[in-house]
Order: C-alpha cells, then sequence, then structure tokens
C-alpha cells in the first residue's frame, strides 16, 4: 500500500499496524459486502471501527477520505468542495470525514501518520492510491475524484477480465 503526496512526489509506506489494520478489514470483507449498497455520499466517521467497515466497500466504491479539525481554516475550505465533488460522481465515489481531534480517532490519525491538516487519501480496491495535504483549487479536487473513480474501474476491468 504505497500512497504519493501530490506536493512532495515522495511515497509513503503507512506503518505496519495501519497495513495489518487494513489487511484485517479486507480479510473480514465477504463478497456479499462488497456489492451491499454504496455508502452515503458523506459520512462522518466517530470511530475506528466505522472506519474499518469502510474499508471492504472501496472494492466497488472509491473512497476519499478527508481528515480534517474544525479549528483548520484550509480544511474549512476544501470540505465543502470535496462534497461537491464527491455529489457529482456518486455512487462511484464516497466522503468520509475524520475529525483529527476525536479521541476515539487517534490512533489511526497516528497509524497513517497524519501530520498536517487537511489530509485527503483516496482508496480503491482496497489500497491507499493517492493523497494530497493542504487546500487546493476546486479544479484540482475534482480531479483527484475523477482520477480514483477511473482507477476502481481500472481495478473492476482487469479482476473481470482474469
Amino acid at each position: 500500500m504505497l500512497f504519493r503526496s501530490r506536493r512532495a512526489s515522495r511515497l509513503f509506506l503507512p506503518t505496519r499496524g495501519a497495513r495489518a489494520s487494513v489487511a484485517r478489514a479486507i480479510t473480514r470483507a465477504s463478497s456479499d459486502d462488497a456489492h451491499a449498497a454504496p455508502f452515503p455520499a458523506v459520512t462522518d466517521v466517530k470511530t475506528p471501527s466505522e472506519l474499518d467497515a469502510m474499508v471492504p466497500k472501496s472494492h466497488s466504491q472509491a473512497i476519499i477520505f478527508d481528515f480534517y479539525a474544525d479549528w483548520c481554516g484550509p480544511c474549512k475550505t476544501l470540505t465543502p468542495m470535496l462534497e461537491r465533488a464527491v455529489e457529482k460522481v456518486w455512487p462511484k465515489a464516497a466522503l468520509v470525514k475524520l475529525n483529527t481531534d476525536s479521541p476515539a480517532l487517534a490512533p489511526v490519525v497516528e497509524q497513517l501518520r497524519i501530520s498536517s491538516l487537511p489530509t485527503v487519501m483516496g482508496m480503491a480496491g482496497g489500497k491507499f492510491v493517492d493523497q494530497f495535504k493542504g487546500a487546493i483549487p476546486e479544479a484540482e479536487v475534482e480531479k483527484f475524484v475523477a482520477r480514483l473513480v477511473s482507477g476502481l474501474d481500472e481495478t473492476a476491468t482487469g479482476a473481470a477480465g482474469e
């Protein structure tokens, strides 16, 4: 599970604990879970167990994780842009908002090494495939969402062809 930093063009590898957590969630997913009804366009996650339920869905729906804080000015600018971009492509994508100030989500924030806000990570096919940090223009947000959705389409096409 590698993800790209849009700003620094560096690859990040999540900690062993984060990889294990994602792997456990994927293992728990049955084929029925991946084909069940899609998540709503926008969801607020309050606990790690709610987050675990999201991972299996990433095989049929791109999941965009928005790590934010209520006090963060750039987060207040970016989140509405993410919501608009996701609502345009829903049900192919869903936005999951995670408040980094929530004590219950502290282990997730630590495992994924979230050190600046806002941080946005995209998951498709059960893997983190892209990310960016900081507020970006709305056109770039829409391109980010479109890349995730197209990557999910390519993953589904590749799996069907095997």
